[in-house]
């Protein structure tokens, strides 16, 4: 029985290589971009990451969450747009990593294991964060959605 379903490059291949080990069949790729304050909360499905340049600069936060499958074209624009680390990119792809916290000029690397019971077992699945001034960039493979109830809450600031 496999309880952590680590995703590695081949042995050899050189660090900082994009290469996605899981398939888009398995999960599709989903962009879901929210720009939020207090007051505002907009929400949009983008179909390509250069959507996303003009909330960049914005006064108001700004998530940018990849659900499934992410290829590496998908992640090599976003490094270059938030000026991401080519190794905390790569171990975006290779899921399986240690929870760790990795400090960065201007961002934080955070890698997070999500426990879950898939057919009454205990399956780890990774969640990765990129935090900067003004922006989070959260990845999680699967078809999932585990931010969904932190979705709502920002739709309804009132809610508890």
């Amino acid at each position: 029985m496999e309880y952590f379903d680590k995703k590695y490059h081949p042995p050899g291949t050189p660090p900082g290589t994009l290469t996605s080990p899981v398939s888009a069949a398995e999960a599709p790729l989903q962009i879901i971009l929210v720009e939020y304050s207090h007051d505002a909360y907009l929400e949009r499905h983008l179909t390509r990451v250069e959507e996303c340049l003009p909330f960049i600069k914005s006064s108001t936060s700004t998530w940018i969450h990849v659900q499934g499958a992410t290829d590496s074209k998908t992640m090599q624009h976003l490094g270059d747009l938030f000026h991401l680390h080519p190794l905390s990119l790569e171990d975006v792809l290779n899921s399986g990593q240690r929870p760790k916290i990795d400090q960065y000029e201007d961002h934080l690397f955070v890698a997070i294991a999500l426990p879950k019971i898939s057919k009454e077992q205990v399956v780890i699945e990774q969640i990765s964060l990129f935090l900067g001034e003004n922006y989070l960039i959260s990845f999680h493979e699967s078809l999932d959605h585990p931010f969904e109830s932190v979705r709502h809450r920002l739709q309804n600031p009132d809610s508890q």
